[in-house]
């Protein structure tokens, strides 16, 4: 999954991998459920006229996780 946000000259990004086992049947894909995933930013800077020089960080492990959001809002009175 790759994202990026673009800030003219200047954009920022990261990418997250999923890492597991090759399936050597299919030569593609993994065997079975991917095993971690790693995270890697980085940023960028050029322009869609010029060659873009890219500036990585160090990757770490994340997970993901579900994230409820609860909010007070104004309903009427009947």
């Amino acid at each position: 999954m790759l994202s990026i946000d673009d800030e003219g000259k200047y954009q920022y990004g990261s990418t997250i991998y999923g890492i597991g086992l090759l399936d050597e049947e299919r030569g593609y894909g993994t065997k079975g459920d991917i095993l971690f995933h790693i995270k890697q930013d980085f940023n960028r800077s050029g322009s869609y006229y010029s060659d873009y020089y890219y500036d990585y960080e160090k990757p770490y492990l994340v997970e993901q996780v579900t994230k409820v959001i609860t909010t007070k809002v104004w309903s009427v009175i009947k």
